[in-house]
């Protein structure tokens, strides 16, 4: 009782926290100074532990000194930085995806981590720790930064911040989805921003996103967290014995030699709280040589040795050892009685230690279960790093336990292998050969699925317990035999395998914190364990843990609870079960007082029961998501539904609607204003979207309702070079790229009647009515300048080497003849500094009905810049320049000749209208292009007469290549026809990073291609849990539910996606989904769609969607239209005459594009897609693309076929499908 205490009063608080201001600085300085002022980033309440006279100051110019202690009712973190540049050396957690130059097909890319200091303060039973890391992007460009971070088992995030203009600003929490949205938000426009994520797969492990990282510049972040002494009791008799308590705290660099030399780690002790215990620090050193590993602790401090308590210590990098693994804090005391019952009360909230008692004799003697055991390995791609480690454990655990009968099962994604063997050298041999192979994905729910063998006495499972392939584990599983969970990596969700093993009768184990004999002696025995609390309900509530939970003798259990609010009693009781396998030998009761309800400034206990409840709720995130997210907001823990975010500005808070921390008061202060005098717009805005969609989806039922008349075919006159075009009076066009000179003029259409600025502008048909021709003429040369009248000096490009020079004086006004059909989109006028696309909200018309207006020449703003390609893609080799390389002044008739696309009536206000009858089908087949990849691995696995085996050979040289996989997958899944082996491989690719939702759209896409529906939908599942934010995480999903038949489902993700607010570059998408609406409704006519007014059958003869898995690229859709009629349509010339129709163009990530015809004319259609160009600021490799394939759509004899490829390069074009209407 009374351990949290501190001798400090509140007024000594204050001074020393008025001294840390006077001496606070920012991480960019490089040497300590006493001029700066506090930042707006330091906590409001900070306290700070003075360290004694005999203790030097640290003498590094460049260091973050955080020091803690507990007062009555306090205990903050203060932090300063300083860093300098140095060397680069790299870390082994910091991760880092950037796109440059040359493609790295790595899932990710070591970053540097050039400076860390550590801060560590124990109040007992608390270690709190205080991590500032500082790194530099070596890159050439600015990037994105990702930080994965490892904490100890049990260790709860509390805080997070990073640099900002000098100065660490706090992150707020916010929803775990809506921190990723405000994340990639904020990178596509070029904001500061950093955010902090639990990734779910694995309860220990964290990831924190920084952007942006200029090119030889540090970033700093600094991460806080808190974890408990794992303490026990030692019994010399009945009474007294010795109380132990230990933890540790890791710390491992990759190039230790290459970090700077202001890198240390501090320790300061909360002396109250540790009076009368011995403490001890050493540092943990782990050599790994072939199969033998060597650990020591190297004593670095001990209280014994120092006549005077020090509260404070320091290692420098000169002390540390690059074989350091991480700390070893221990605490050691005499106690007069081994049961005493120590009890803390703060704000309500109680936590209670309970010594576990010692097991009785006669039950502790019981030999072990069996002899007779089964051995599970995970042999998923991700444990291979851990081999050394098992197969040097694997005989002293076997002739430990003393295993007559071992049956060795291997699981990654399925069970892969089961033998048995009865002698450890035999067992040994095989797992050392090359047989014993580590591939594939790991799947936990085989546990739950006949992995184990009920014919063995019990099980030990070698796995870290991160599920990354396949349906979860769920809480209604069931066991028939005690399982031991032996874990050997730093990333495990322990809390998962906790919760398998107290349920089945077993134990979890760490063998990175175990002896052999405490291993040894763990395991095969009965399991003593923590069975029930009971209490009454008037008054206490919220007792944690709620389940049992192993325990081991003399280990300091505690519990966590609330007191009820309304209680009138002054004590209540509770009593503590304990069991020894299923024998309940001991129940403590204690009696706890009921204190009034004091409140603290920072309490630990309420963290303390918020980290226990959470740590309850864990083993099954997905059915807790709403609990676990409300409690990480109130305590602002980084939970498995919340996360923390920085940003910079104000006007960054106000656009995501988030809170600023209270370290930026005037921020804060400033946004609850402008918060108060913001209109609420969002219900009206929501109301408006329907209809803005309704109208945009009208123009689609009406060009799919026109019916294109074919003109008679006019002969060609003349090819690109011999174009002579159409002269203006005195105004010529000189090639000075070509050996022809050519000459001839450009028709730019002022619009005196309606300046209406389009979307796409059709070059050049005649003026329509109340407009004027205006001729120029203009000159082949390096730039296109354009002037057209007094207010307009130039119009220039930027495109190419052949481009346009075109003067005011030139201008003339003699009316030309009309040149050869164009097509050109508004939107490259101008483009913008760093890309010749630019995004826009508006849809563009259909070109399909009346030509659209052309803006007036007195619209156009001075000096505009226009991509030369927007002029004419027969002046051009540009991306218009891809359409036909002959061009026929024929088809400005056919322009001419379409029908005005009139208004539909409105639909029917029955679904039976989807129904209706539709167009005659066409005979056709579908020819997918067998696509290589030019890669040596493929052609050597491909021609071996052992595939497999050759693949394992190929993949020592390509294993964190995500193309690799998918490449060797799409082998065995067709040309070698092993389903098996080709899922197991596709696996790997969710294996090579934790979370990634392009890595799990790759796997997720080849699972629809692969007909492994079940799978798809597992995969589409997890990344709309990850990226709720996205559109095309809902259209993913329906599309693969719709296939399995879950109709309701499917419609609901549909009509999501039509409702939902998005970002304005996934604009149209509900275009698209309402097609494929329409497609669904011909299943079940009486699905609930969004509006009625969306019903259309929609039948075509070709339909053609393409998506990709990467944000922030661009891909385009290529169809070229079989002859004498057809045209190339892709996203610059949108509508053909035929009555081809291609979508929006997604420029920013994922698509979909489509394109489409309702009565295809006989021929060959060739679609090809296009890598033009990407904006990602992350690393990443090439794009998978999936493709997807109709012939006679919605109507009875629909085919469909897909294909994913995958583009490596910018500028990479491939020929993906011909469809062939007969």
């Amino acid at each position: 009782m009374g351990f949290f205490k501190s001798k400090k009063s509140a007024a000594a608080v204050d001074e020393e926290i008025s001294e840390l201001e006077k001496s606070s600085t920012t991480p960019n300085n490089t040497e300590t100074t006493s001029s700066k002022q506090p930042t707006a980033t330091t906590p409001a309440k900070t306290e700070v532990l003075d360290k004694p006279q005999e203790t030097s100051q640290p003498s590094i110019s460049s260091t973050t000194n955080t020091t803690t202690n507990a007062t009555d009712d306090k205990k903050e973190i203060a932090t300063t930085t300083t860093t300098s540049k140095k060397d680069l050396p790299t870390d082994s957690f910091i991760h880092v995806q950037v796109t440059g130059e040359k493609f790295s097909d790595k899932a990710s890319t070591l970053l540097p981590l050039v400076s860390h200091h550590v801060k560590c303060h124990v109040t007992y039973p608390i270690v709190q720790v205080v991590s500032t890391m500082t790194f530099n992007s070596p890159h050439g460009k600015t990037i994105e930064g990702e930080l994965v971070l490892p904490m100890p088992d049990g260790a709860t995030m509390m805080g997070y911040a990073m640099e900002v203009n000098g100065k660490l600003v706090d992150a707020v929490p916010v929803e775990k989805e809506k921190a990723k949205a405000v994340f990639e938000s904020e990178v596509r426009a070029g904001g500061t921003v950093s955010i902090v994520e639990k990734l779910t797969q694995a309860s220990n492990c964290f990831k924190t996103k920084v952007y942006p990282m200029h090119p030889n510049q540090d970033k700093t972040v600094q991460v806080k967290y808190q974890m408990m002494l794992k303490e026990k009791v030692e019994s010399k008799d009945q009474e007294t014995g010795t109380l132990q308590g230990s933890v540790f705290i890791p710390v491992a660099y990759l190039d230790f030699e290459k970090l700077r030399s202001d890198t240390n780690i501090e320790f300061t002790l909360n002396e109250t709280s540790l009076q009368g215990y011995e403490t001890e620090l050493s540092m943990s050193l782990s050599k790994f040589g072939g199969e033998k590993i060597e650990k020591e602790n190297q004593l670095l401090w001990t209280s014994k040795n120092v006549s005077k308590r020090s509260a404070y210590f320091q290692i420098t990098k000169n002390q540390m050892s690059e074989n350091m693994a991480g700390f070893n804090f221990s605490i050691k005391k005499e106690a007069t009685s081994v049961n005493d019952i120590l009890l803390a009360v703060e704000n309500g909230y109680f936590m209670t230690s309970v010594p576990v008692p010692k097991i009785p004799e006669q039950l502790k003697n019981q030999s072990r279960i069996g002899d007779k055991i089964q051995l599970v390995w995970d042999c998923s791609l991700s444990q291979e790093a851990a081999h050394s480690k098992k197969v040097a454990k694997l005989r002293k655990i076997i002739e430990g336990v003393g295993a007559t009968s071992i049956e060795l099962t291997q699981f990654s994604c399925t069970t892969i292998k089961s033998q048995t063997f009865t002698n450890i050298d035999d067992l040994l041999k095989y797992v050392e050969s090359e047989e014993f192979v580590y591939d594939g994905g790991s799947n936990m729910l085989l546990f739950d699925k006949n992995l184990l063998n009920d014919s063995v006495d019990y099980c030990i499972a070698f796995t870290d317990g991160v599920h990354t392939f396949g349906h979860e584990i769920g809480p209604m599983c069931s066991f028939g035999k005690p399982i031991y969970f032996v874990n050997f990596s730093s990333i495990v969700n322990s809390t998962l395998l906790k919760h398998i093993s107290t349920k089945s009768g077993g134990i979890y184990l760490n063998a990175n914190e175990l002896s052999d004999d405490e291993l040894i002696n763990s395991i095969g025995k009965p399991v003593l364990s923590f069975a029930v609390a009971d209490f009454e309900d008037a008054d206490l509530t919220e007792v944690y843990p709620n389940e049992p939970i192993t325990l081991v003798e003399g280990e300091i259990f505690k519990l966590y609870g609330m007191f009820n609010k309304k209680s009138t009693n002054s004590s209540t009781k509770l009593a503590v079960s304990f069991r020894y396998g299923s024998n309940v030998f001991h129940v403590q009761e204690l009696v706890l007082p009921i204190s009034e309800m004091t409140q603290t400034d920072a309490p630990i206990v309420p963290y303390l029961w918020a980290q226990k409840k959470i740590e309850c709720l864990s083993a099954f995130p997905h059915l807790f998501k709403e609990e676990i997210k409300q409690i990480g907001f109130d305590f602002r823990i980084v939970t498995d539904s919340s996360s923390l975010v920085v940003l910079e500005k104000l006007d960054q808070y106000l656009k995501h609607d988030i809170t600023p921390p209270e370290s930026l008061p005037l921020v804060l202060g400033e946004f609850k204003k402008l918060k108060k005098e913001e209109a609420d717009s969002k219900l009206k805005q929501e109301q408006q979207k329907t209809e803005r969609i309704l109208s945009m989806w009208k123009q689609r039922v009406d060009w799919h309702k026109t019916d294109f008349k074919l003109p008679e075919i006019q002969p060609i006159r003349q090819t690109v070079n011999e174009i002579r075009l159409n002269e203006l009076p005195s105004s010529t066009i000189t090639s000075t790229t070509s050996e022809i000179t050519t000459t001839g003029s450009i028709n730019i259409y002022n619009n005196n009647n309606n300046n209406n600025n389009s979307n796409d502008l059709l070059l050049p048909p005649p003026p329509p009515p109340g407009m004027d021709a205006v001729s120029c003429p203009i000159t082949l040369n390096e730039e296109v300048e354009l002037c057209c009248d007094e207010e307009c000096e130039e119009w220039c490009t930027e495109n190419s080497a052949d481009s346009l020079i075109m003067s005011r004086d030139e201008c003339l006004s003699s009316p030309p003849p009309p040149p050869p059909s164009l097509s050109m989109r508004s939107d490259c006028l101008p483009p913008p500094p760093s890309s010749g696309k630019q995004s826009t909200a508006v849809p563009p018309p259909l070109s399909s009905g009346p030509p659209p207006s052309r803006p007036s020449m007195s619209s156009i703003p001075q000096s505009q810049s226009i991509s030369r390609s927007a002029i004419s893609p027969v002046l051009s080799r540009s991306r218009c320049a891809e359409s036909s390389v002959t061009a026929s002044s024929s088809l400005l008739g056919d322009i001419r000749q379409r029908n005005i696309l009139s208004s539909s009536e409105q639909q029917s206000s029955s679904v039976a209208s989807v129904v209706e009858e539709s167009s005659s089908s066409v005979s056709g087949s579908i020819s997918i292009k067998a696509w290589s990849p030019d890669a040596t691995y493929y052609s050597l696995i491909k021609s071996s007469s052992n595939p497999y085996k050759e693949y394992l050979k190929q993949r020592k040289s390509y294993r964190d290549s995500p193309a690799f996989y998918l490449d060797v997958a799409d082998m065995f899944l067709t040309s070698l026809n092993s389903r098996e082996l080709g899922v197991r491989v596709l696996s790997n690719v969710a294996e090579l990073e934790l979370e990634n939702v392009q890595l799990y759209r790759i796997v997720g896409y080849r699972l629809d291609q692969a007909d492994e529906l079940e799978l798809a939908e597992w995969v589409f599942e997890k990344i709309k849990k990850i990226s709720p934010h996205e559109p095309q995480s809902y259209r993913d999903l329906a599309l693969v539910k719709e296939r399995m038949g879950k109709y309701e489902e499917s419609m609901k993700l549909f009509n999501r996606v039509i409702t939902d607010k998005w970002d304005s570059r996934f604009d149209e998408i509900e275009l698209t989904v309402a097609t494929e609406m329409n497609h669904l409704l011909l299943k079940n006519p009486d699905l609930p769609i969004i509006d009625k007014r969306f019903i259309h059958n929609f039948d075509l003869d070709i339909r053609i969607s393409m998506a990709w898995d990467t944000d922030m690229v661009d891909i385009d859709l290529h169809v070229n239209e079989p002859a004498p009629h057809g045209e190339h349509a892709y996203f610059a010339h949108n509508r053909t005459r035929i009555g081809g129709y291609v979508s929006r163009d997604f420029r920013q990530g994922y698509g979909p594009e489509e394109y489409m015809v309702k009565k295809a004319p006989k021929g060959t259609y060739k679609a090809t897609t296009n890598y033009f160009s990407s904006h990602s600021q992350s690393l990443t490799g090439g794009t998978t693309i999936l493709c997807t394939f109709f012939s006679n759509y919605m109507r009875p004899d629909e085919k469909r076929q897909m294909v994913t490829i995958r583009l490596s390069s910018h500028k990479e074009n491939i020929e993906i499908c011909d469809i062939e209407i007969v």
